[in-house]
This record gives C-alpha cells, structure tokens and sequence, in this order.
C-alpha cells in the first residue's frame, strides 16, 4: 500500500511539473532561428523582403527597397518581457541622438489586442526615462502587416540587412551588446 502511495505521489508531482512548464509556454517564447525554425520566414542570405512601415509620429517611413545604408530591425512587442531586456541593450549602441552611426534602426513594436499604440507609446516613453537615453523612432505595426514579412512569431527578433538588402544576421532571443555590436559592425 505505501509503495501504491508513493507512485500516486510520483505520478501527481510529474503531471504537475509538465502542467507548470507548459504553462510558462506562450506564442514568444525566444527560439533561436535556423533553417528548422518554422517561424522565421526570412533566413539569413535571403533578401529583405518589400514592404515598408511609418513611425508613431508619421514623419518617417522605412521601405526595406531603400538601398542607402545598412539596416538593423528590431522587432517588438511591448508586452514582452524579454524585448524589456532587450531594449537597453539595443539602446547601449545608439549614440546621443538614438541612432547607430552609419546604420539605419528601425525599431518596430508589434501590434494586437493587447499591444496596443498607446502602450508601445508608454513602453518606450519608459525606457526613455528608465535609461536616460534619446529614443530611436518608433515604428508600430498595428495589424502585423510588416512583421509578417520576416517571421510568423516570436520577439524580441532582430534582422541585420546590408546596403544590398541581403540579411546578413538574425536573431530572435535575448542578444548581448557584443553580439549585436558585431553584426551592426559586419553589415556597415
């Protein structure tokens, strides 16, 4: 009878871990793109495909045809945890003004029904002041409409694009400053 005990006791901790793991799982979680990644759409080598997206303010607009200088897209989501820790990093290779020299940011919050444009407005007026850093535009793609280009899920997600519109580089997990400071460095 104790041994029986002890397999329900065993049987009942098991099914509990598997439930707790499965459920920290949810549509963001970071996987590291490769060619088995179903949710990446652009793969390193491949060219950035055409679309183009207009920050918050409505004064810029990026076209991924522009050929003028290299490109880095972060991709976001306001909600995210991860994109939390991921944006000082991202804002540690920006200079004064919010900008990586000689390369092009677009910094791009994902949209939905639970990001919406007031929150990613509040999202990054945050990072603002809990770094003490000039923001880079924000672009906000309401509907999903760009971000569909290069991925079907998963943020933060990074792509690195050349000055010919190859990706040279991507990422869709928490990068460190020294490997995105090499990427941006390998694709000026």
């Amino acid at each position: 009878m104790k041994n029986l005990l002890w397999a329900a006791l065993c049987l009942v901790l098991c099914f509990g871990a598997l439930f707790a793991f499965t459920a920290c799982l949810h549509d963001d979680d970071p996987i590291r793109p490769d060619d088995n990644d179903p949710y990446t759409l652009v793969k390193i080598g491949d060219t950035v495909p055409e679309g183009s997206i207009t920050d918050i303010t409505g004064a810029l607009t990026y076209n991924t045809m522009q050929r003028d200088s290299a490109v880095v897209i972060y991709f976001l989501w306001s909600e995210c945890s991860d994109c939390h820790a991921q944006t000082p990093i991202v804002l540690s290779l920006t200079d004064g003004t919010g900008h990586i020299p000689g390369v092009k940011l677009v910094c791009v919050a994902r949209g939905d029904a639970d990001a919406t444009l007031g929150k990613a407005e509040a999202y990054w007026a945050s990072a603002a002041a809990s770094t003490g850093r000039t923001m880079p535009p924000l672009y906000y793609d309401e509907n999903r409409a760009f971000y569909s280009l290069f991925a079907a899920q998963t943020v933060p997600r990074f792509y690195f694009i050349d000055r010919g519109g190859t990706v040279r580089h991507l990422s869709a997990v928490v990068t460190d400053s020294a490997t995105l400071a090499r990427f941006t460095e390998d694709i000026r």
